[in-house]
């Protein structure tokens, strides 16, 4: 314990929590760095061919994590608990969106567009249901200390329907 002006400091507690806060800032970082990645990637793939099925959910692709990847920037920085959790809802809409695209793109690659039409317009008819959902607290309920983070997400009852969904989803390729 260290004494400085009327206060009592524990020094091993803030050296914990100086590695704490310099963690996040890494998080941040590195979510700012991919989203701006995902950015230029989308970008430089869908300005080669812009008429390519193939080329364009690559792009929704590229742009959902972008979007997703700067609202964790944004969460990451939050310093009140209403902003980290209007943070996490945002980007858990964002987030939402990755697993239908990346499954458009497959089925593009794969020339399997027509074939799979049903399932796909059933996809994109699920995750848009889920996406309106995702700004309420049926999916993200609150934020809560949790493993070394100020304000862990809190799925709610659709979080993991989501969750559940998706594994199905990838299953069905």
């Amino acid at each position: 314990m260290v004494k400085l002006g009327n206060s009592w400091y524990n020094q091993e507690s803030s050296r914990a929590s100086f590695f704490i806060r310099n963690m996040m800032n890494l998080f941040a970082i590195s979510a700012l760095i991919n989203g701006i990645f995902a950015t230029f990637f989308g970008v430089i793939v869908d300005l080669r061919n812009r008429k390519s099925r193939v080329h364009q959910t690559f792009g929704l692709i590229q742009m959902a994590i972008a979007l997703w990847r700067y609202r964790y920037f944004f969460w990451q920085l939050s310093n009140v608990e209403i902003l980290a959790l209007l943070w996490t809802r945002i980007l858990a809409i964002f987030a939402t969106f990755i697993p239908i695209f990346y499954f458009h793109w497959v089925l593009s690659m794969l020339g399997k567009n027509k074939s799979k039409k049903a399932l796909l317009f059933t996809g994109y008819a699920i995750t848009t249901v889920f996406a309106l959902i995702g700004f309420t607290p049926y999916y993200v309920t609150s934020v809560s200390s949790k493993l070394g983070f100020q304000y862990w997400p809190n799925g709610g009852v659709f979080y993991f329907s989501h969750i559940i969904l998706l594994f199905i989803g990838l299953m069905s390729l």
